[in-house]
């Protein structure tokens, strides 16, 4: 582990930041048309069971990075995502039931974009006041959860179900339809803030997480060795996983959410949680 500390409040921010990253800019969960919003709710409120669990190994093992203690818990086994506003076009809510929108919510949404903060398992060590994680991580999500559902609302009032689903960054053409008093208009860099902002937030925070982790695992000494052949490889592969945004959006949200998202996010902390409260009970029994 690096000598590095951060305070809560740091860490909140740079999960609130890393949460509305991306996932603030593209058409999330409109799978289910205008109920997206619930998808996104549900999914948040999911989250906060995943986010106990990461807690919970944390709370085990304060110490490590999580490339330590799945090494501990599993032992040389290496267990490796203005007017414009008609709210009539979120109507009829739960048009479909309410079974899609929940099959949204703990297929999709739940991952991205909030369990993807398991990343900050990896920084959850360097925290100054570690009883402070669980309550840092829960609003985190939660504030997160609540700026992405009103922005959801927002672009599905402004442009409808149709154009925010066919659109590739909903949150732009809700922003170029914003005209106020015929002066108050043309706010595309507003957009552009969020997204380079919110874009190097996010791609820093899961490289930092990359460099610190394959340092550990190869007891390198050293991590900031590791930046540039790292950063080089994510560059690559940036470049040739997708060739296209569209592409990109479908692997993301579909393949990779059954590939990666599901075992490395729900399936493996869980087990991993109970094979730590196994081994830490035997201990206390001892």
């Amino acid at each position: 582990m690096e000598k590095a500390k951060i305070s809560a409040s740091q860490l909140f921010i740079l999960m609130v930041l890393f949460e509305l990253g991306s996932s603030l800019l593209v058409p999330i969960a409109m799978d289910v048309k205008q109920d997206a919003w619930l998808a996104i709710l549900l999914g948040m409120v999911g989250s906060f069971v995943l986010f106990l669990v990461y807690n919970k190994l944390h709370s085990y093992y304060p110490d490590l990075l999580p490339t330590e203690y799945m090494q501990k818990i599993m032992g040389f086994i290496l267990i490796v995502c203005s007017g414009l506003i008609k709210f009539i076009n979120l109507q009829p809510v739960l048009e479909e039931g309410v079974l899609p929108v929940l099959k949204v919510a703990f297929t999709q949404t739940i991952y991205f974009p909030f369990a993807e903060a398991i990343v900050f398992t990896m920084i959850l060590p360097y925290l100054k006041d570690q009883k402070k994680a669980k309550l840092t991580m829960l609003c985190a999500t939660g504030l997160s959860g609540i700026n992405l559902t009103i922005t959801m609302l927002i672009n599905i009032s402004v442009l409808g179900v149709d154009l925010t689903a066919r659109s590739q960054f909903p949150l732009l053409s809700t922003v170029q339809s914003i005209q106020v008093a015929d002066f108050l208009e043309r706010l595309d860099v507003f957009f552009m803030l969020a997204l380079v902002i919110g874009g190097f937030i996010k791609i820093s925070v899961l490289l930092y997480a990359a460099v610190i982790g394959t340092a550990n695992l190869f007891k390198i000494k050293s991590p900031s060795r590791l930046s540039y052949p790292l950063g080089f490889v994510i560059l690559c592969m940036a470049s040739t996983i997708a060739s296209n945004f569209q592409e990109h959006l479908h692997e993301g949200l579909k393949v990779e959410m059954f590939i990666l998202h599901m075992p490395i996010l729900e399936i493996i902390p869980p087990l991993l949680l109970l094979v730590a409260f196994l081994k830490n009970r035997k201990k206390q029994r001892e």
